[in-house]
Parts: structure tokens; sequence; C-alpha cells
């Protein structure tokens, strides 16, 4: 599949689109206190051995919590990436990792325009 150049317009417009899902790191606050793995077993084992239903729940918790970081971390360098193609002039490469953040963290667009009514300004870019 060919895809068309992209001009400089549609790069600013793709550009500030994604520039106000990246912004949303700044929000997101990490800590990393296990790996998925550790916290399913202690989540399986505090559940199915002891009946501890709420310590299960805060190890489901912090896996959800951690995966929902990491996905703006992966936005944030997906972006990244598609802005050193961008440079470099690799503009059908650019354009598909555009494209890929529109389709697979659109629903981070959406958080922000609802939050802040509009996603321009939040991050300064050089």
């Amino acid at each position: 599949m060919t895809q068309a150049p992209l001009n400089s317009a549609t790069v600013g417009n793709m550009k500030n689109l994604l520039l106000g899902i990246v912004g949303l790191l700044g929000i997101v606050s990490v800590t990393w206190a296990q790996d998925a793995k550790s916290l399913l077993q202690q989540g399986l084992f505090a559940e199915e051995a002891e009946g501890k239903l709420e310590k299960a729940a805060a190890s489901y918790q912090q896996i959800i919590d951690d995966y929902d970081a990491a996905r703006a971390f992966a936005v944030a360098a997906i972006y990244r990436l598609a802005e050193v193609r961008r440079k470099q002039e690799q503009n059908d490469q650019a354009a598909q990792l555009y494209q890929r953040i529109l389709a697979e963290f659109a629903d981070m667009l959406r958080s922000c325009r609802q939050e802040f009514g509009s996603c321009r300004g939040l991050l300064v870019s050089n």
C-alpha cells in the first residue's frame, strides 16, 4: 500500500493532536512496584489460597494501574519515534507511526479533549 507524502500542514495537524495525547503524561504519576506476573501470582494466591479478596483486588488493581501508565509511556515513545522519522524525512514511516497512535490511543485523545476542551498547548515542542 502506497501512502501519499505528508505535507507540512498535515504533519502540523497531526502533531497538534498528538501533542495533546502525549501531554497526558504530565498527569500520570507512575510507581513501579513489581512486575505484572508477580502481582498476578500474589493476587491469585490471596484470592484462592488465603481467601483474602481485598488483598487480591489490590494486586489486580495495581496491574491495571501499571498497564494504564505503560500505555502513556508507549504513546510518547511512538510519537517521539514518529518525530525522529519525520526529521529524517522518512515520511512514510512517520505517517504509519502517527496513524498507529490515532488508531491505538484514540481513547487518550478523547480523554484529553474532555478534560481540557482542547489538546493544543499542553506540551511545548521545538
